[in-house]
């Protein structure tokens, strides 16, 4: 399998896996609304970002893995699933599930899916 840039329309319906190509790219979404910018990776494992862009530019600090912002990841989450089934994105019913932890369960190795 070549890179995901060269897949279009039914190809991309699985979009989910392994990273591919040579570097391996990962496939992955995002959704940028006002400040802030959500990135879901489409392979299994693998945790969400968010990023407030006003303040951190460079994506520095990830608020998908503070507590206090959980409510507000949930509403990107559904947000980008919105807008996958508005765009017809066949991947949308092949999301891999979410990874969603806190700073402390990352660094101490726990987690919930």
């Amino acid at each position: 399998m070549g890179s995901p840039g060269h897949y279009f329309g039914e190809d991309t319906d699985v979009g989910c896996g392994e990273p591919i190509g040579n570097p391996p790219i990962p496939w992955w979404v995002s959704l940028c609304t006002g400040k802030y910018k959500y990135i879901r990776w489409l392979v299994p494992g693998e945790i969400e970002e968010m990023y407030d862009l006003e303040n951190d530019p460079e994506e520095l600090e990830n608020l998908a893995l503070e507590s206090d912002y959980h409510e507000l990841l949930a509403q990107f989450r559904q947000g980008t699933i919105d807008e996958l089934r508005r765009t017809d994105a066949g991947m949308v019913d092949n999301l891999p599930p979410v990874k969603v932890m806190t700073r402390e369960q990352l660094l101490g190795g726990t987690d919930r899916v």
